[in-house]
Parts: structure tokens; C-alpha cells; sequence
């Protein structure tokens, strides 16, 4: 199943990490006994699953049908609204992932004893990366201890006590594995929030735009672009006004929001989620520069900052490109919020 989405390129290397760690423990150690292997099934069947979600959506079938290039478009595009709905609700990606994190949990149920040390260790680590953790990580330091400390008993009673023990220690670190991923999924969910609420925005901008800039194509006394300095008419497209007066200035705003991308770009933290968050800012960023661009020219135009004057198409161009790069004092608000969740929000495939 080839697919070229970069997160199904992590699932399938964590997938990959968690099959290779429960075929090495179902035949390593010294109890290779029911229990282990019974252990090892729930760690495939949970694996199972990971594949279910990575294919949500299957190849289109085109056996049997009359006209195979037309069914295929037609089935394409009957499965647009169900691609659009995964992609605003993650719903592909949360699966496969919980079903790759219960797995990589019902592993600490199948490792052999003498490996509980280290895999306890590694999962201290990942408790130290998250917020809200302090308890669990206590509770693995001191299991920690705990098991660098027993001796191997010599009587068999005493051998049957020590399964138990370890039996709790197990499902205590195979439950203190399910709270990190609730944490760290509970980020991964904050990331997607924000990235929607960044499409919905970068979405409802665009539609703005392409309305204003279509209005004044179509009756250009709605509102004027061009201004009159000396006798002479300035336009954003030169001498004399023009149709398209209202895109030229978008598309200055817009030059200007991308130069602004370059903030977050060297000093941004990025959020390690599947969700691209950071396209999804620079996308705002651009449409929104366009959006200060048009509104910084009209409040020049129309008198209300009367400090700035459009004393040819360079200047008023480049006021345009100045006014987009000024909504990095808005979205650099979003900026902050996103280095802020970058920092706490550990990588989907390291829980």
C-alpha cells in the first residue's frame, strides 16, 4: 500500500519499529511460555488495526466498468467530501496512530524481565518531554530502582511471588505508556484545532478577496484605487486605472506576508504533528497581507491616514508591500501560541 503522505511515512516506520520489537520479544528471554505469545497476538492485533487506518480509503476498483478512465474520474470525485471530512477531522491519522501507541503499551506486557529496566528508562524520557506528568514519572523512577535491585530467587515460592511482582510492574508501565499517549495525543488534537481555525481563516480571507477584486472588475466606482497628486493619476498599474487595480494590490500584500514568513521561519518552534501547522501559518500569513494591503491603501485613499501620500506607483506598490508585512503584529499572535505548543508537543512516532 504506497502512499506519499509524509505521516503515513512515520506511522509505517514506527509500525515497522513496533513489529520488529514484538518478533524479537516473543523469541528472546527465557519464558517463552502461553503468556508471552498470548502478549505478543495483542501487540499484532492492535498493529492490525494501524494497517485499518492507514487505509480508510481504498484503491478505486475499476474491473468491470464500461468506460474505466470515466468511472475513475467519477469515483474520485464522489470521494472528495469524504477525503475533505478526514482531512479537517484527522480521523486516518488519530486511528492509526492510538492503534501504533496501544501496541508499542502492550508491549511492555511481552518483554522479558531483564529488558524492563531499559524500556522503563526510555519511557522516563518520554515523561520528561510532557506537561503534567510528575507522578508517572515518580512511579518510573521508582520501578526503575526497583528492578535494578532484585536478586533472581532460589526457591520456586519465592519465584511465583517475584511474577507476580512483575506482573504489576508491567501493567503499571504498560498504563503509565497509555497516559503519556493521552497527552501527547491531547497536543496532537490542540495542533489540528489550530490548523483548521488557520485553513477556515486563510479560507474565508481568499473568498474575500476574490469578491472584492471581481467586484471592482465588474463596477470599479464601488471604491477607488488610484489617487490624483499634482494633476497626475497614480494607479497601482500605472497612468490610469485599471480592472484589475484591486488584485495588483493583493498580490503586493501578499509579497509582503511572505517576506514576513521569514520571522517564524528562523525563530519559530515547529510543532511535531503530522498536521502541518507551520503551512498552514505562512498560507494565513499570505492572505492576510494581501487583506492589510487592500484595507492600508483604501484608509490612504480615503483621507483617514492622511500622513502617507501616493506620490507615484512605486510608492503606492510599496506601501502595499509594507502594509502585508504589517499583519505579522496580528498572526504573530498565532506565532506564539504555535512556538508555545511546539515546545510541549513531542513527535507523534516517540510515544
Amino acid at each position: 500500500m504506497s502512499d506519499t503522505a509524509l505521516w503515513r511515512a512515520e506511522a509505517w516506520a514506527s509500525y515497522a519499529q513496533v513489529e520488529a520489537e514484538a518478533e524479537r520479544a516473543e523469541h528472546c528471554g527465557s519464558d517463552g511460555d502461553k503468556r508471552r505469545k498470548c502478549q505478543v497476538e495483542i501487540v499484532r492485533k492492535h498493529l492490525k488495526d494501524a494497517l485499518d487506518s492507514m487505509a480508510l480509503l481504498d484503491p478505486i476498483d475499476e474491473k468491470g466498468a464500461s468506460h474505466p478512465a470515466l468511472a475513475a474520474v467519477w469515483s474520485r470525485l464522489g470521494r472528495i467530501p469524504a477525503q475533505v471530512k478526514l482531512y479537517y477531522s484527522g480521523a486516518d491519522i488519530e486511528r492509526t496512530w492510538a492503534a501504533i501507541h496501544c501496541a508499542s503499551a502492550a508491549l511492555f506486557m511481552a518483554y522479558d524481565e531483564s529488558e524492563l529496566p531499559a524500556q522503563a528508562a526510555r519511557l522516563r524520557g518520554l515523561l520528561s518531554a510532557l506537561p503534567d506528568l510528575d507522578w508517572q514519572l515518580a512511579l518510573v523512577t521508582e520501578i526503575i530502582n526497583e528492578l535494578k535491585q532484585r536478586k533472581e530467587p532460589k526457591r520456586w515460592k519465592r519465584r511465583d511471588k517475584r511474577k507476580r511482582e512483575v506482573s504489576v510492574m508491567r501493567a503499571r508501565l504498560r498504563q503509565i505508556h497509555l497516559d503519556a499517549m493521552d497527552a501527547a495525543s491531547s497536543l496532537q488534537v490542540e495542533a489540528r484545532t489550530l490548523r483548521n481555525a488557520l485553513l477556515v481563516a486563510s479560507g474565508a480571507l481568499l473568498v474575500v478577496l476574490l469578491l472584492l477584486g471581481f467586484m471592482h472588475i465588474f463596477n470599479s466606482c464601488i471604491f477607488k484605487i488610484c489617487t490624483t497628486v499634482n494633476d497626475r493619476t497614480v494607479c497601482p498599474g500605472g497612468g490610469s486605472e485599471h480592472s484589475v487595480d484591486v488584485f495588483t494590490v493583493e498580490l503586493a500584500g501578499m509579497l509582503g506576508g511572505l517576506l514576513s514568513a521569514v520571522i517564524p521561519l528562523a525563530t519559530g518552534e515547529r510543532i511535531k504533528t503530522p498536521y502541518r501547522v507551520f503551512n498552514h501559518q505562512m498560507l494565513l500569513k499570505v492572505f492576510a497581507g494581501a487583506a492589510t494591503a487592500l484595507a492600508g491603501v483604501l484608509l490612504v485613499q480615503s483621507h483617514v491616514i492622511s500622513q502617507i501620500k501616493f506620490g507615484s506607483t512605486a510608492t503606492l506598490l510599496g506601501y502595499a508591500v509594507f502594509f502585508g508585512f504589517s499583519q505579522q503584529v496580528l498572526t504573530g499572535l498565532i506565532d506564539k501560541r504555535a512556538n508555545q505548543l511546539g515546545k510541549e508537543t513531542p513527535t507523534a512516532k516517540s510515544v
